[in-house]
Parts: structure tokens; sequence; C-alpha cells
């Protein structure tokens, strides 16, 4: 091979060697982008967790210190419910004297009561008894009443006839007396024009 043919059989090498350099330094620039951008994105979600676990730890603070106002609070609490209980068992021992007085009083009246329930149903029998006899005498006077209800309708009847008579009648005198007023009027009249004529 002569030396034209070597030197360009090595331009051809160098040629391909240069191509395939600047395709492989063409891959690592997209390479090195995409990873910039990753980067970038991985930068935001870092800054993001930053922001959150800042807010968590905010959070923490907080519910600790509602945390321990909720244990004095509860502190509190159990101390007024030791004082609560205290009078609660002194007021049941007080509930307790005053419940057997109020059964031996109730004791006292069940007896009163017994008395009371033979009298009562001695009375009500006397009651019964009267009462038998008033729904007698009721009998008697509703049938009494059932008589004199029919003679005061009849009465009523009788009374609403006359007096419709008596209305006719009074009409009829109202119509004459004012038949009376205009002839007497006339008269009047008349009795004016002869005055008047004499003069």
């Amino acid at each position: 091979m002569s030396i034209d043919d070597r030197v360009a059989a090595l331009e051809k090498g160098l040629t391909a060697m240069q191509n395939g350099f600047l395709v492989h330094l063409n891959e690592n620039k997209r390479q090195m982008m995409e990873l910039n951008k990753t980067l970038t994105v991985q930068g935001a979600k870092s800054r993001d967790i930053d922001q959150n676990l800042t807010m968590l730890l905010g959070l923490v603070i907080k519910h600790d210190e509602v945390i321990n106002v909720i244990k004095e609070r509860v502190g509190r609490l159990d101390e007024r419910l030791y004082d609560v209980n205290q009078r609660v068992e002194s007021g049941f021992e007080s509930v307790d004297k005053r419940l057997g007085a109020m059964d031996k009083r109730i004791g006292t009246l069940d007896k009163r009561i017994g008395v009371l329930e033979v009298r009562v149903e001695s009375g009500f029998e006397s009651v019964d008894k009267r009462l038998g006899a008033m729904d007698k005498r009721i009998d008697t006077l509703d049938k009494r009443i059932g008589v004199l209800e029919i003679r005061v309708e009849s009465g009523f009847e009788a009374v609403n006839k006359r007096m419709d008579a008596l209305e006719g009648r009074f009409d009829a005198l109202e119509g004459r007396f004012t038949t009376m007023e205009g002839k007497f009027d006339q008269v009047l009249v008349m009795l004016s024009r002869l005055t008047g004529g004499s003069e």
C-alpha cells in the first residue's frame, strides 16, 4: 500500500473516530440535560419535603403544648372529682338518714291510709245508696219535666197564634190610623184655604 492510500485510510479512520466521538458527546450532553432536569425536580421535591417537615415539626410542638395543657386540666379535674366524691359520700350518708326517717313516716301513713280506706269504702256504700234514691227521684222529675215540656210547647204554640192574630189586628189599626191622618191633613188644608179666603 502506498503512502497516499495509508494517509487516506488514516483520514477515514480519524473522520469515523471524530463522528463517533461527536455522537458520544451529544449523547452525554443529552444525558446531562436529563440529569439536570431530574435534579431540578428532585430539588423541588426536597424543598417540599423540607417545608412539610417544618410544618410537621410545628404541629408536633403545638400538639405537645396542647397535651401539656390537657394534662394540667386533667390534674385539676382529678382534684375536683376527688372533692365531688367526698361530697357525694357525705351527701349519700345524709340522704340515707333522711330516707330512714321518711320510711318511718311512710309506715305511719300506710296505717292511716288503711283506716281511711275502710272509712272511704263504708262511705261510698252509703253514698251509693243515696245516689240510688236520688236516681229514682231524678227519673220521676224527668217524667214530670217531659209532661211540662209538652204543655209548655203547646202553650207557646197557642200564644204564638194569638200573637200573630194581634199583630194582624194591630197592622189593620195602623192602616186605619194612617188613613185618618191623611183625611185630617186634608181637612186642615181646606180650613186653611177657607180662612185665607175670608181675610
